[in-house]
């Protein structure tokens, strides 16, 4: 796995522009924090709530070969390889991404910016 460079920032607009996926997240962003206190059943039913939406947002045939050369590129995997190797391996490269490049503090990093 490699760190996410400027070309992968240029295939994420792209991503979000044919996805829409942006008010997604800002959605989600917002619900999960109100559920701080919440019970493991709402937090479950978030949960779902939230994958089924990203799912719908990567559903538009472009978003979706986006979605596969992004993660693909930073995966140093293939787009067939993303495309055909089970959800679950997925969701762990997706996490192992914004582990290993610090995205939460890279969104700090742009809120201070603004």
């Amino acid at each position: 796995m490699r760190k996410i460079n400027t070309e992968d920032a240029f295939k994420t607009s792209r991503l979000l522009k044919y996805s829409n996926i942006k008010t997604t997240l800002l959605d989600c962003y917002e619900k999960a924090n109100s559920l701080k206190k919440a019970k493991d059943k709402d937090i479950e039913k978030f949960g779902v709530s939230v994958a089924l939406e990203l799912i719908e947002c990567l559903g538009e045939h472009r978003a979706e070969q986006e979605f596969y050369d992004l993660i693909g590129g930073i995966c140093e995997k293939s787009a067939d390889e993303i495309r055909t190797q089970e959800l679950t391996t997925t969701i762990e490269d997706i996490k192992l991404i914004i582990k290993e490049n610090d995205m939460k503090s890279f969104f700090k990093l742009v809120s201070a910016m603004v």
